[in-house]
């Protein structure tokens, strides 16, 4: 049962353009979840709400979340901004501009050249730049369609490829902004079909979902941003917490605060924002903890084998997967977990993960169905309307194959590592199937440097409760845990070389929201962990560590208690 808050209940009284700045645990996805089934309600069947997450797996849990209120989420969008450009804007108006493809549109990153990519991305940035203080109504009554401004060669580039089938998934921004703005039967598209679009973690919005999010407003339809300027830690992918700032000055959008942490304990909230230099008081129980180690990442494993048992039964902790152990670099993960007693779950970036392709997308889903409680109906729905008469054998001989790769699969795990080869097959035949145009050899090589590294593998299996969750703060973003065990607090790492030397205050903010994920994923405890040395990864060897300026910036270390010092009043 929702009973929101306050501050809740003002975003459900609004129906303007809103800035949505959400704190940790301030009940961000349930209320956007409520928030989106109350404008369907007054929707059309054929009309429904944009929602963009960061990831594919927030969007999931987004339209989860929205499919608990109501069973009809009409005609809407629930998606990864990649994902909605590429089916609202590129496949049905690209064609307007760059001809006709003779095949189903393939986009990843493998077409052109990074030099050749890197050319065409400047002079199509200037483009962009050029109209941006134009309204759309000024483009329209001039006949100014900017992407027919776009150099002659680029322009027979990228039409030459459309027309074969294939498009640059790193020229995606720019294109479909150009296409919105040039384009007048694709923005009554979109006031016809769409009335709310909203988008989350705004912080790590790049320029050009800013400006698209921009035209849609002014278009007509309610934008919704919503993000945390304290959470932007994406700085290294092109991403900026400037773009949320822009639109909490934005006279035309009304700011709505989320600031109750619904999450965290008092103490953990607490020193969270004293951590951001906030005057805030607290008086009560502390369950923020420090622990310093004479020794390295690996002997934090063996301190955790020690007081695993005592943590659990002290905070009333249930299993050791509501447990998570945080750090900026897999190595860390990687050496902390040398020594661990305790079973676990390494959450590992797989060869897989960075494959933007189309047969990279499917076998990373069919993967994800072979380990984990899923239903095949899901996985085949995303790729066929089985209800169709024209697609229902294709559909049959799908199911088919995922059975069987499934149960290849499963052989494979237990004993059987001469399958590997079979399997490959078996995802080459289903990608053939679905995207026969799309032949791609790369991809399964991909998949099969996943199923040669166990590490690999395991990362996509499904979570066992006796697993500890050890995972990079970067992949934490979105979690929560009874228990965060938070490692990397060095100079050098958090925060890195660009602030300790140059001085950079990009590195410094982002670090220190890095650092402040972390602390907000913890339920009940946080410990800050550091030891007297670390692996350098430069030399490879471990040397001596100097704790991280965080710990000790603004007199934030009264905040801790000495977790050895903390046991013995328990006893």
């Amino acid at each position: 049962m929702f009973n929101p808050t306050p501050q809740q209940v003002e975003i459900l009284k609004s129906n303007t353009n809103s800035v949505i700045v959400a704190g940790p645990g301030s009940g961000k996805t349930t209320t956007l979840a409520n928030k989106i089934n109350q404008v369907l309600k007054d929707l059309r069947w054929y009309q429904g709400v944009i929602a963009i997450s960061y990831t594919n797996k927030a969007s999931d849990e987004l339209k989860r979340k929205t499919l608990l209120i109501t069973d009809d989420v009409k005609n809407s969008s629930f998606s990864t901004i990649d994902s909605f450009c590429i089916s609202n804007i590129l496949l049905p108006f690209g064609k307007h501009f760059f001809g006709v493809p003779n095949q189903k549109i393939t986009v990843d990153k493998s077409r052109f050249d990074s030099e050749t990519v890197q050319e065409i991305h400047y002079f199509l940035g200037q483009l962009v730049d050029k109209y941006t203080k134009n309204s759309l109504n000024e483009l329209e009554s001039k006949a100014i369609y900017p992407i027919e401004e776009i150099r002659k060669r680029d322009l027979e580039l990228i039409s030459k490829h459309y027309q074969k089938g294939y498009f640059d998934l790193r020229l995606l921004g720019h294109i479909s902004y150009l296409i919105y703005i040039s384009s007048r039967s694709c923005r009554q598209y979109f006031q016809s079909r769409y009335t709310n679009v909203f988008i989350d973690e705004f912080q790590d919005s790049g320029l050009e979902q800013y400006l698209l999010f921009i035209r849609l407003a002014e278009t007509g339809l309610i934008s919704w941003a919503i993000g945390d300027v304290n959470q932007s830690i994406f700085g290294f992918a092109q991403k900026s917490s400037d773009y949320l700032l822009y639109l909490m000055q934005n006279p035309n959008f009304v700011n709505f605060p989320m600031t109750v942490n619904h999450r965290c304990h008092p103490s953990i909230d607490f020193y969270g924002q004293k951590l951001l230099n906030f005057n805030v008081d607290y008086s009560g129980e502390n369950r923020v903890f420090e622990v310093c180690d004479n020794g390295n990442e690996i002997s934090l494993g063996n301190w955790l084998n020690t007081e695993l048992n005592y943590i659990k039964g002290l905070f009333d902790v249930s299993h050791n997967c509501e447990i998570g152990v945080l750090a900026k670099s897999e190595r860390t993960l990687e050496l902390f977990s040398q020594e661990l007693n305790a079973p676990y779950k390494l959450h590992l970036k797989t060869p897989i993960d960075n494959d933007q392709t189309l047969w990279g997308g499917l076998f990373r889903d069919l993967i994800k169905f072979s380990f984990n409680d899923i239903s095949i109906f899901d996985i085949i729905d995303n790729y066929l309307d089985r209800e169709l008469p024209q697609f229902q054998i294709k559909a049959a001989h799908l199911k088919q194959l995922i059975i069987k790769l499934k149960k290849m699969i499963a052989c494979y795990n237990v004993s059987e590592k001469s399958l590997l080869d079979d399997i490959c097959e078996i995802f080459t035949e289903v990608a053939l199937l679905l995207y026969p145009e799309s032949k791609n050899a790369e991809s399964v090589k991909n998949v099969r440097k996943v199923f040669e590294v166990d590490r690999y593998l395991n990362t996509f299996s499904q979570t066992d409760k006796s697993q500890l969750q050890l995972m990079t703060l970067h992949k934490s973003k979105g979690l929560e845990f009874d228990v965060v065990i938070h490692l990397d607090l060095y100079q050098f790492i958090i925060p890195g070389y660009d602030w300790i030397v140059k001085q950079i205050q990009k590195e410094f903010h982002e670090s220190r929201n890095l650092h402040y994920v972390g602390v907000t994923r913890a339920r009940k405890a946080l410990f800050l962990a550091t030891s007297s040395n670390r692996f350098i990864a430069r030399t490879e060897i471990f040397d001596t560590a100097k704790p991280s300026e965080f710990l000790g910036a603004n007199g934030i270390d009264k905040y801790r208690l000495n977790w050895n010092e903390y046991k013995l009043t328990k006893m």
